[in-house]
């Protein structure tokens, strides 16, 4: 895919992720924006605004990506990774431990 279809393909799935944990989700429809989605717990009514990350991988396999701009930190935007390899999704505050699980080969499970 072209890295321009595997951010489109990478949103998506994260919003299909999304629904499947029990949220309701509202998209942007501006082709720029600080938040990609809008998306309330069906249960507790949280509403987080989110920003999707296609995760990528550098030559040490440590999952990098571009981070919110100073508007999106303002506004508490949370970043959602989605990995087109392994299909795996996770906010960023699971970083650590994604990582983690890398490093020992677990994601490919």
């Amino acid at each position: 895919m072209k890295k321009n279809d595997k951010g489109h393909w990478a949103e998506l799935f994260g919003k299909a992720w999304l629904i499947e944990q029990g949220y309701w989700v509202f998209t942007n429809v501006a082709p720029q924006g600080v938040i990609d989605c809008v998306a309330i717990n069906q249960k507790t009514h949280e509403c987080i605004y989110i920003d999707f990350k296609c995760a990528y991988y550098n030559a040490k396999g440590w999952v990098t990506s571009r981070i919110t701009n100073a508007l999106g930190n303002k506004l508490g935007v949370k970043i959602v990774y989605v990995c087109p390899e392994t299909k795996k999704v996770w906010f960023k505050r699971d970083l650590k431990e994604y990582r983690e699980q890398l490093s020992k080969g677990e994601h490919l499970k």
